[in-house]
């Protein structure tokens, strides 16, 4: 169902079918598709999201919930894509402080805090991946993980 919804009666190449499918595996966790179908969208306007590259990757699935709850935000996805919509729900409010720090104060900042996290917290988190602190760092994740590719430094 879910590669028919995607190629429609065209074909495309396996390996960007490969590639795109892992968004079609972060619509199935909770939240993502309920609040598809909560917006009026069902798995068919989903595939032609990714088909369209309105969501190209998988932190734009992720951010679906978000953008499709505010009106602005959805809009300039469904115009533009999610890129354009991110960067409506996506403005953290932070102190100077915050602004002005380097990469790495905020490394080791984030490391400190993510180490005395309470453990009762981190199991609620692992419960829920709708919760806007496993999103963020999720995000930041996948940033990482393509700012610093691990099979370079083998």
């Amino acid at each position: 169902m879910i590669r028919k919804d995607y190629r429609g009666s065209g074909t495309i190449p396996l390996d960007e079918f490969r590639t795109r499918f892992s968004g079609f595996i972060e619509l199935q966790k909770s939240g993502v598709k309920q609040a598809l179908q909560h917006a009026g969208y069902g798995v068919h306007e989903f595939a032609e999201w990714i088909k369209s590259d309105r969501i190209k990757a998988l932190e734009g699935v992720r951010s679906l919930p978000k953008v499709l709850r505010d009106p602005e935000a959805r809009k300039v996805f469904l115009r533009n894509g999610m890129g354009e919509a991110q960067k409506l729900i996506d403005r953290p409010d932070l102190s100077r402080t915050l602004q002005d720090a380097n990469v790495l104060q905020l490394s080791q900042a984030l490391a400190y805090k993510l180490n005395i996290v309470p453990h009762v917290e981190v199991e609620l988190w692992r419960k829920d991946d709708t919760n806007e602190t496993v999103s963020a760092l999720l995000t930041l994740k996948d940033i990482v993980g393509t700012l610093i590719d691990t099979n370079d430094l083998d």
